[in-house]
């Protein structure tokens, strides 16, 4: 399931990863990163890969935060 989640994320314009709780069952952290000159367009894939997390059932989403540089 997280797999599919990352491979259909990494077809967009969308680096992501796997940060902590590698070790932990049934537990991680996701970190994306999106690059553009149009913060519109870095909204929006980030909204993509949040919908297509929050479509799984059987996945529990605690937070999501974002962070501009």
């Amino acid at each position: 399931m997280l797999q599919s989640i990352l491979t259909r994320a990494r077809k967009r314009n969308l680096s992501v990863s796997e940060m902590d709780k590698q070790d932990a069952w049934q537990r991680t952290v996701l970190s994306a990163a999106c690059v553009s000159n149009d913060k519109t367009v870095i909204e929006k894939e980030l909204r993509v890969l949040e919908n297509m997390i929050e479509m799984h059932e059987d996945i529990e989403c605690i937070s999501i935060s974002f962070e501009w540089l």
